[in-house]
């Protein structure tokens, strides 16, 4: 089964888990991977990069929450897209605003709602 990576705030993030939760439920054809379940007993700071950075390495995909800013979102779209070259789906509610230019250079395509970024995820052969 192919993997996605659940990319998206953590730290200051209201409710990190409540849309990978959704996620997870709401995909069949990916498993996902989520950071919140895999990073609980990694303390120090490079050795949880560099799990990050290994389990991007095995993914097929990212769906990356991008409405808020995240310095751990950003690296991470940037390693899937120029260091692994997998797809990085990315998905910003409660914004109408353009998208950044590096948004738009770093992903595959952007949407509107999680629900829709579900949907082009489970189409993708």
């Amino acid at each position: 089964m192919r993997k996605v990576y659940l990319a998206g705030p953590i730290f200051h993030a209201s409710d990190p888990s409540f849309w990978r939760n959704i996620a997870a439920k709401s995909l069949h054809k990916w498993q996902t991977i989520n950071p919140l379940k895999i990073e609980v007993d990694v303390d120090n700071p490079i050795e949880l990069v560099q799990l990050d950075l290994h389990i991007l390495q095995i993914c097929q995909a990212v769906l990356a929450r991008i409405d808020e800013p995240s310095w751990g979102t950003a690296m991470e779209i940037f390693h899937a897209t120029h260091e692994v070259g997998i797809p990085v789906i990315g998905w910003r509610p409660n914004s109408d605003g353009p998208d950044s230019p590096w948004l738009l250079a770093h992903t595959t395509v952007i949407f509107r709602s999680l629900s829709q970024a579900i949907s082009h995820l489970e189409s993708m052969e």
